[in-house]
């Protein structure tokens, strides 16, 4: 009878959580770049023979954590050859989430920086802090943030997060095996504790909605010397000198999550 009772209670707790879940759409990355191509271009008229077929995400979260699900199709040789996290992931098969503040200091905006639509989301042109977080096929990770001040530098502009905070990010991937042409995916579970730390709103995950006080945009890379390709959720500002995804002024914020 207690045995029961127990199943029971673990039933009814898995099912609030579902039910506390908010869930947003699938988005699928629509842009492409050229290594070393100083403009932007629509995904196709960038895309090479190594650029997947499809990738897509899509964000949820809950009291305790932000969760992402990431699903490659249709890549060539997928690559995982990095084991340890703080690697340099991106050149395997690696999908990326940069979360961002979408409130910032006047003194920190760009000229002419303002909300504006774009692609049916709102957009925020002014500065902010951002982290990040870079998942390999093999599932290794990359955890890093930049202060407003440096969020506009190159990957080197960025510090890394504690060991600690890394490995409190839950990670997992699967599908087709590293070497062949198909399918992965990934899937991030990263505790607000970690972004807390970093971002203004202090309500994160607390509240309905909380979500829309933040910014987002999704990578997916292949950083190699022979069938690289990059791509991104949205569109990455301009001028670039080659696929700058370290740019907040790319980030949307999800309205609908």
């Amino acid at each position: 009878m207690m045995k029961y009772v127990m199943m029971q209670q673990e039933e009814e707790e898995e099912d609030n959580s579902r039910r506390r879940r908010r869930t947003g759409p699938v988005v699928t990355l629509a842009h492409s770049y050229d290594q070393g191509n100083h403009n932007n271009k629509e995904f196709g008229e960038a895309a090479s023979s190594s650029t997947p077929n499809e990738v897509s995400f899509r964000l949820s979260c809950d009291d305790d954590a932000l969760y992402a699900r990431f699903d490659v199709k249709g890549e060539k040789n997928i690559k995982g050859c990095v084991k340890e996290d703080g690697g340099e992931v991106w050149t395997d098969s690696c999908v990326e989430l940069f979360v961002g503040d979408k409130v910032v200091q006047p003194e920190q905006a760009n000229e002419g920086g303002s909300d504006v639509e774009d692609e049916g989301h709102r957009r925020d042109r002014k500065r902010s802090g951002y982290v990040h977080f870079e998942l390999s096929r093999s599932g290794a990770l990359l955890c890093g943030e930049a202060s407003p001040a440096s969020s506009r530098l190159s990957h080197g502009g960025t510090k890394s997060l504690s060991t600690e905070e890394c490995e409190s990010v839950k990670r997992r991937t699967g599908g087709d095996d590293v070497g062949s042409d198909g399918d992965w995916f990934g899937e991030l579970e990263v505790p607000w504790t970690v972004l807390r730390k970093r971002l203004r709103p202090a309500t994160l995950g607390k509240e309905e909605g909380a979500l829309n006080d933040l910014r987002f945009n999704v990578y997916c890379l292949k950083d190699i010397p022979q069938g690289a390709f990059y791509m991104s959720a949205y569109r990455i500002p301009g001028p670039y000198e080659g696929p700058f995804f370290h740019q907040p002024e790319g980030f949307v914020a999800l309205v609908a999550l």
